[in-house]
């Protein structure tokens, strides 16, 4: 919903977590279901929704 209210404003957003395939299982899975289409990751590691970027890094441990 916070990115939904930057609508097509071209910013840059940002999802962490301990690992890219967590963070497909715990958020983007349920973000593609809302929003009815697949997410996919380009080279940068960034997906587009609702008209901005947004970047997905991934750590070793917590404190990444």
């Amino acid at each position: 919903m916070h990115i939904a209210g930057y609508e097509n404003k071209e910013l840059n957003f940002i999802i962490g977590g301990a690992t890219q395939i967590f963070i497909r299982r715990n958020v983007l899975d349920d973000i593609e279901l809302i929003l009815g289409k697949e997410l996919k990751l380009d080279k940068s590691n960034a997906v587009k929704i609702f008209g901005n970027k947004v970047y997905v890094f991934d750590g070793q441990n917590a404190d990444s």
